[in-house]
């Protein structure tokens, strides 16, 4: 049996579920692993945040954006 990419910690080391999962996400993060755990469809999801992003931060409008990644204003802006 293959060896586990990370342990997670117990939920009940700590005081809410939202510290835990921050926890686990920077542990999670910091595997190589990472990506293997995604579906497809998460994987295209990240790619699409990452590029409205880089989008972002080089000026683009979000209407240009939105145009050019099928992504709604209303979800560029929340990323």
């Amino acid at each position: 049996m293959e060896k586990p990419a990370f342990k997670l910690p117990p939920l009940n080391l700590f005081s809410s579920r939202k510290e835990w999962e921050e926890v686990c996400w920077k542990k999670i993060s910091k595997s190589e692993k990472l990506l293997e755990l995604t579906t497809p469809s998460e994987r295209h999801n990240l790619v699409l945040r990452a590029a409205a992003i880089d989008f972002i931060n080089s000026g683009k409008r979000y209407s240009e954006i939105s145009k050019e990644l099928w992504l709604s204003p209303q979800t560029i802006s929340s990323i």
